[in-house]
């Protein structure tokens, strides 16, 4: 395992979560890896930064690089083991908020009332990398066979209802949970944040799998 991330890596061994996994910088950048692995390389776009050994860290195990030049594109840790990549991790510069994509765990539900789809809703720029500073206001709107069961964002200090059909993203994300009632049928569910085209998806609930258990 590999994780990369932007911070000094000082207080408690994490980076400072405003620019945590943010790529989108200027100058010289300090950047932290967690890994369990023997060594790590560390990658601007095509440049090796350097290598650095976990038992050079190992009271901590925070692995520190100091004053990482800026380029757009990509910073990549690549965790070695004897010598040989097995573990690899990376950020990507992002652009400007262009779009909302959503990423369902199941999209056939059971009608029983009881089963639920958890869809993750990413602001997204041009090329679909998920935008970490994105705290664009979400709304949906459902139609068919299903209810909400809430909505949230994991911003511990929001006081928005979960019961509400709107959240402010957080770290550009939003969870919609979405229930099914005892019809079959299709659930439709539009989302939409201003200035960005609405996305929409289909959900299937289906009495089968229902009736199969009894």
């Amino acid at each position: 395992m590999v994780h990369i991330t932007i911070g000094n890596g000082t207080g408690n061994g994490r980076a400072m979560p405003v620019l945590a996994e943010n790529w989108n910088q200027t100058g010289p950048i300090d950047v932290v890896t967690f890994t369990n692995c023997e060594s790590v390389d560390l990658y601007v776009n095509d440049t090796k930064i350097g290598t650095q050994q976990s038992s050079d860290f190992a009271k901590t195990g925070v692995m520190q690089w100091t004053k990482v030049p800026w380029q757009a594109g990509t910073i990549k840790a690549v965790g070695m083991n004897g010598g040989k990549e097995v573990a690899t991790d990376s950020i990507k510069t992002v652009g400007a908020p262009a779009k909302l994509m959503l990423k369902p765990d199941r999209t056939t539900l059971d009608a029983d009332g009881n089963d639920v789809s958890c869809i993750e809703v990413d602001i997204c720029d041009a090329d679909n990398n998920s935008i970490v500073t994105a705290s664009n206001p979400v709304q949906f709107a459902l139609t068919g066979p299903g209810r909400s069961v809430g909505i949230a964002s994991s911003d511990w200090t929001s006081n928005e209802p979960f019961k509400g059909a709107s959240r402010k993203a957080y770290k550009g994300k939003v969870l919609i949970v979405i229930q099914s009632t005892l019809v079959p049928g299709m659930i439709g569910l539009t989302v939409t944040s201003p200035g960005l085209p609405p996305a929409t998806l289909a959900l299937k609930t289906d009495r089968a799998a229902v009736m199969a258990r009894r």
